[in-house]
């Protein structure tokens, strides 16, 4: 009896669907046997100590293994889902190596790219099956259950992946930066927290935090050391200055999933911060190194001291090791040494009269400091290396003003305006009335000195404010 129209269409899906099947089984077998090998071999080393290959990377390849297997086995029972999740998986491979995160070399971009085709051509397969299977009113072959079990374990696997690759696309570096791949999204965030100023040079940066600047990292500039943490939606941060490390200690050393922690200690047990380190391309005994260095150049025997004697600095006993008084002095209270170091600068100029003298110093006058004469007053400051002098003559000050938000309960911020329309702005010590003392003095002296033209542009500029 000759067959029917229908009856030829559905024996024709048939045979297409037998073809597309064997296609579909045969690359999954082979998937399932490749996955096999590489699971067994992964294990193996996982268990093997001293290999260039960690055990957290071991671990990680037989967890991919896994998932390779619970696709492919998925597929062979005719799953398109499983087949898609299979390429999914495959296509994670060149995805990390891509963003940094692991290296490839050309023979594994090759079998990779061998691998890829083999999955498109199975999947491609997979739709084509189910499509003659419809045709033909037929039912799949192979075990539900392995469909089910297959796709569901092979799609957790593709979770684990899908996580891995969107924290290194759209998080922070997974590695420590340095300073010439500092971007400037990351550079104008720094200097907003205040983590950076104009006056520090970068030097190595580690974000820490799985999406966000936020979340946390450690930084190193050439002054100073120190992290931060996000806790109850609050940024915090520690920091400690160059030349102010006593000790580092290493508690923990690393691995390819865990940062290396390290314990940096200022003077007193409880002035410490931690170091949180991606052990990426060793680039953590860089960081430790340069830090150590930078802080051996920077340290002083002042503050070894405090190291040694393991107590807080005493910024006024190592200011007083150094002869610099933590008030304003008169004449008499300025050491020889400071006065040559005042000639030596031009501060002090001829036969000019010290009247009062005062450093914010700590181990040198040089650091900055205010010095009123019977002729000028003015100021300096150390800025990159680079010292920095002002001075106004007496009788050409306009006024002294103090913003009321600039001052401290130890420091009164002040500025000076001339008759010129210049400015300068100092600070002085808020104890005992000292600053309001020599302001007071300051106007004085001018007031005695002052020409009517001088006064004549001052109102003039009050004026025009």
């Amino acid at each position: 009896m000759a067959l029917g129209v229908k009856g030829r269409v559905t024996e024709d899906a048939q045979a297409l669907g037998r073809n597309h099947r064997r296609r579909m089984r045969g690359i999954a077998t082979f998937f399932i046997v490749i996955a096999l090998i590489g699971g067994a071999g992964s294990l193996i080393l996982f268990g093997v100590e001293n290999q260039r290959v960690s055990a957290e990377d071991a671990l990680g390849r037989a967890i991919v293994s896994f998932g390779l297997l619970c696709a492919a086995l998925g597929a062979w029972n005719g799953s398109r889902i499983a087949a898609l999740f299979l390429f999914a998986i495959l296509i994670a491979t060149p995805i990390f190596a891509l963003t940094g995160a692991m290296d490839m070399e050309t023979t594994d971009w090759v079998r990779s790219g061998v691998y890829i085709t083999l999955s498109i051509i199975m999947l491609v397969s997979a739709f084509q099956y189910h499509s003659e299977v419809r045709k033909s009113g037929g039912a799949l072959a192979g075990r539900g259950w392995l469909r089910w079990t297959g796709k569901s374990l092979a799609g957790l696997v593709i979770a684990f992946l899908g996580f891995g690759v969107s924290i290194l696309m759209f998080g922070p570096a997974t590695g420590i930066i340095k300073a010439d791949e500092i971007t400037t999204e990351q550079s104008e965030w720094l200097t907003a927290q205040g983590f950076l100023t104009e006056q520090e040079r970068p030097i190595f940066l580690y974000f820490d935090g799985l999406f966000n600047f936020e979340d946390g990292g450690s930084f190193l500039t050439d002054t100073y050391v120190g992290g931060w943490w996000q806790e109850d939606g609050e940024i915090n941060s520690y920091w400690i200055e160059l030349g102010q490390i006593c000790k580092v200690e290493t508690l923990q050393r690393g691995s390819a999933t865990q940062d290396a922690i390290y314990q940096v200690y200022a003077p007193g047990e409880d002035s410490w911060v931690q170091l949180w380190l991606s052990i990426e391309d060793n680039l953590h005994n860089d960081f430790i190194a340069r830090m150590t260095t930078l802080n051996i150049r920077k340290t002083r025997p002042e503050i070894q001291q405090f190291c040694d004697e393991n107590r807080p600095v005493d910024w006024a006993e190592i200011a007083a090791m150094n002869d610099i008084s933590q008030d304003i002095v008169e004449a008499d209270g300025i050491t020889d040494a400071q006065r040559q170091w005042l000639t030596e600068q031009n501060f002090l100029v001829g036969n000019e009269e010290i009247l009062n003298f005062y450093s914010f110093g700590k181990f040198s006058i040089s650091e900055e400091g205010i010095l009123l004469t019977d002729e000028y007053f003015g100021g300096w400051y150390e800025k990159n290396d680079d010292l920095t002098g002002w001075w106004m003559k007496l009788g050409v000050l306009c006024d002294i003003t103090a913003p009321d938000d600039a001052n401290t309960s130890e420091t009164a911020f002040y500025r000076a305006t001339d008759a010129d329309g210049g400015w300068s702005e100092f600070r002085l010590p808020t104890r005992d009335g000292q600053a309001d003392a020599l302001v007071s003095r300051i106007l004085a002296l001018n007031a005695e000195r002052v020409t009517d033209e001088n006064q004549d542009a001052c109102l003039s500029l009050a004026s025009a404010e």
